[in-house]
Parts: structure tokens; sequence; C-alpha cells
């Protein structure tokens, strides 16, 4: 017979970190979909927000761990990516941009969805108009860019804004839609129009007082030339 000693303490303990690591792995994670939704939306959650979005995350978790799973782990993906740009402004606009464009996409290919994740989404960045046929989305955010670029070139010009009273703002407004409709070229330049003026505003910030003197001047001279 051979003698033999057993170490149960050594035994259990492999199958004790195998149960707590399957344990820990299916647990319920809602802070990927925060931090997703506040780089979206360019802002912190409201209490409120993230309860709403804990509510459809842990009924996603309830309902099928498989899938919350296998969810999870995209948007942990995602938040990789994202995280290597934070600390550049225009790649961060471009970003967010096309994460609400892939959000709005996935909407409306379910459109009866009840997603809470996916209301803040749009009551933070409304979507102005949008033309599946060419892919064009036009967000708040666009419209608010180009009345920053309207004003910022009246201001060098010394010139009052193209749009400035709230009728103005409205008749261009429901011009872009009607370009987004019809798939016009100024739709397409337009939903650009938010990471047009983000570069601008941080270009202009670069800029030393005499930097932005001899802009201004050498701008409104061009413009005095072109006068007849």
């Amino acid at each position: 017979m051979f003698k033999f000693k057993l170490n149960f303490k050594n035994l259990i303990l492999p199958f004790i970190f195998i149960f707590f690591t399957q344990l820990q792995a299916q647990e319920l994670n809602v802070e990927p979909y925060y931090q997703l939704a506040e780089f979206t939306i360019g802002r912190e959650l409201t209490k409120q927000e993230k309860q709403l979005i804990y509510q459809e995350i842990e009924s996603l978790y309830n309902r099928s761990k498989k899938e919350y799973s296998t969810d999870v782990k995209q948007v942990i993906a995602t938040l990789e990516k994202l995280n290597s740009i934070k600390n550049n402004p225009v790649m961060v606009a471009a970003l967010q941009d096309r994460l609400v464009e892939a959000f709005y996409w996935s909407y409306l290919q379910n459109p009866n969805t009840n997603s809470n994740f996916l209301k803040i989404v749009f009551s933070s960045v409304p979507v102005i108009s949008a033309n599946p046929n060419t892919g064009v989305v036009i967000t708040q955010r666009d419209i608010e860019g180009f009345f920053y670029m309207d004003k910022f070139i009246s201001d060098l010009a010394n010139k009052r804004p193209s749009f400035a009273t709230p009728q103005e703002k409205q008749m261009l407004i429901e011009a872009v839609k009607l370009w987004t409709m019809q798939g016009s070229p100024q739709a397409q330049q337009f939903s650009q129009m938010n990471i047009i003026w983000v570069s601008t505003s941080l270009a202009w910030q670069k800029l030393t007082p005499s930097q932005k003197r001899n802009f201004i001047n050498s701008y409104r001279a061009s413009i005095k030339k072109q006068i007849p």
C-alpha cells in the first residue's frame, strides 16, 4: 500500500478559483455602457440617466447572459479604441459623430425598440435629418457647428452673421432637411460641420494674439479687394 496524505487545501483551491472567476465573468457590469454613452454625447450622465441605462442592461443580463456577455465585450473593445484618441479633439468629434450615425441606423432597423440608451443619446444629440440612400446623417451638432462658423467668419469680416435671428436659423434648418431628402451634395458637406468647427476653433485657439490680429487684417484686406 502506498502511503500518502491528501492536502485538501491545495486540492480545492483551484476549483474555488475557477468558480469565482466564472462567477465574476457573469457579473453585471454597466460601467462600460455609461462610458460609451458619455463619450458619445460629450458630457457626464445624470444620476437618473444612469439608472435608466442600468435598468436596460440589467434586463438584457437577466434575459440572456450569453447575449449580454457578447454585447459588453463589444462595448469594452470599442472603448479601448476610443481611449486611444481621447486627447485628440478632432478625432473625438469625428468618432462621436460616427457613433451617433451608427446608433441611428441601428434604431431605424428596429424603430419599435424601447432602448433607454438610445433615447438618452438622441435627446442629447438630436438627429435633424438623415437619408438612408446616401448615408448622410445631420445632427444638432452640425447645425450648431455651422452657426458657430457663420459667426466666426462674420466676426473676422466685422459683419453681421448671415443667420442671426431664430427665423433665419429655422429657414436654414428647413433647407438642410430638404437637401438631405434630395441627396444634395450640400447635405454631405453639412454633415461635416461639427468636425469643421472643432478643427477651426482648435486651430484658432493655438494662434498667438499677434497672429490672430495679422490674420484678421489680411482677411479683411482680401475681402475689400473682392468688392468692385
